[in-house]
């Protein structure tokens, strides 16, 4: 660097790529400079362009002394590369603190422009040179999942989501909407693999399509479609479901009267509310020892021991699924850390639950996570295959036949196929259907 320091207009300077300030730093230091004089000069580099400067470091001082209408800035002109200056403006800017993941990223995408120029060995000792994301993680001193992170919100955002967050002033809430695109980018992501493992496998997989029509534990299938279309169909085929394994949705309060004034007017039920009307259709197609076990709020619980009552099933009780991980509350109160899980059978003589168990009882409290991580899909009430495993261990057996009326995901069929029993089920919803059919393209026996 050259230690000469010169004047230099601050119309000959641009500013070139450079992260949020805070105008309070910038007031602040515009005081010190008028009562002391610009003591620090600002790094430049020279550039061919429209303006003969390029800045390195100094981004707030030059503010500072524009805000003062100077007209001249005392500078110090750097022999410095493209990578090194822009290296130094990074450094500047991560050491205050001033980034947004998403000007991180687009400094990082800047900087990998210039890096990709690069040979891909060091012409002194001919070794590799390493991957982007570490060499620039080792070199800011940062970890390699934040850089990486930081490129891809970068690269994947809209223009417009980019100018939203950025525009956020507040940082814990700009902070909150860069995690939750993240987040965001980390779910479409994951599905991509998904979907690519699954289409593999399908070519890998030489059973023929007739092999999936039996009803023995080759019998993986999610179809496109609501209850009420699938279970008349399922029905046609002769199917008897030993066990209904499922997780309606559960906004609308339902009374076992008003099922039958609707059913009398012809009306069906939507899909999208919570219509307990389902059990009545789906019992149509169960076995003689059948079970139903689904989960429900913890206010739903009597409304489904009338509905059991009204259909001659004994209602056998609620179990608790604990959260351990339940989500956080946006105000001073209770989270919401437990789920009903309700389960009654056709008359006495049914599955034993705890013959599969390995012992004789069970606690009526279930305590475990939610999905998280790589099994964490897009859906807004996606159970875990542990969860859904448990309790078919306790409430099914190799050669059962067990339906899911509401699939989502499709975590009951995938517990199913790796426990190495058939099931069958319905999803309306395209987005989720299609995730489901991945899933299970993917599972394997256990």
């Amino acid at each position: 660097m050259n230690d000469r320091v010169i004047q230099v207009q601050p119309s000959q300077i641009d500013l070139g790529w450079r992260a949020r300030t805070d105008t309070a730093e910038i007031d602040a230091l515009a005081d010190t400079i008028k009562r002391d004089g610009q003591i620090t000069p600002i790094a430049l580099s020279k550039q061919k362009g429209k303006k003969p400067y390029e800045l390195i470091a100094g981004f707030r001082r030059m503010m500072a002394c524009k805000k003062l209408k100077r007209k001249v800035l005392a500078v110090i002109v750097a022999n410095q590369h493209a990578e090194s200056a822009l290296r130094i403006q990074i450094i500047e800017n991560v050491q205050r603190r001033n980034f947004s993941s998403i000007e991180m990223g687009e400094a990082l995408i800047r900087w990998k422009g210039i890096f990709d120029t690069k040979p891909d060995k060091f012409p002194k000792n001919g070794k590799k040179q390493p991957r982007f994301s570490l060499y620039v993680a080792l070199q800011l001193h940062i970890a390699e999942s934040t850089a990486a992170l930081a490129i891809q919100l970068a690269t994947t955002l809209s223009a417009e989501d980019k100018k939203r967050i950025n525009g956020i002033a507040d940082t814990k809430k700009r902070s909150e909407a860069e995690r939750k695109a993240l987040s965001e980018i980390r779910r479409m992501s994951r599905e991509r693999r998904l979907h690519k493992k699954a289409e593999e496998r399908q070519r890998q997989r030489k059973q023929s399509e007739s092999d999936d029509e039996g009803t023995g534990a080759s019998l993986h299938r999610v179809e496109r479609g609501d209850w009420q279309s699938w279970i008349p169909k399922w029905m046609d085929k002769s199917y008897k479901f030993d066990l209904c394994l499922t997780d309606p949705p559960y906004s609308l309060h339902w009374s076992p009267i008003a099922y039958k004034e609707r059913k009398a007017l012809g009306e069906a039920p939507s899909w999208d509310q919570l219509d307990v009307s389902w059990v009545f259709e789906v019992a149509k197609a169960m076995s003689a020892t059948a079970t139903i076990v689904s989960f429900c709020s913890v206010e739903a619980v009597g409304t489904y021991q009338n509905v059991f009552d009204e259909m001659g099933w004994k209602y056998r009780g609620a179990l608790i699924w604990h959260k351990t991980d339940p989500a956080p509350q946006s105000r001073p109160g209770y989270s919401h850390a437990k789920e009903a899980i309700v389960w009654a059978t056709r008359g006495t003589a049914h599955f034993t639950p705890w013959k599969n168990a390995g012992s004789s009882e069970a606690h009526d409290v279930i305590t475990g996570p939610t999905c998280r991580g790589k099994e964490r899909f897009d859906h807004p009430t996606q159970k875990p295959v542990w969860l859904m495993e448990r309790l078919l261990r306790r409430h099914a057996s190799k050669g059962h036949l067990v339906v899911d009326p509401f699939a989502g995901v499709g975590s009951t069929l995938v517990a199913c196929k790796q426990l190495d029993i058939a099931g069958l089920g319905c999803e309306q919803k395209q987005k989720f259907h299609k995730i489901a059919i991945s899933r299970l393209e993917v599972a394997q026996l256990k």
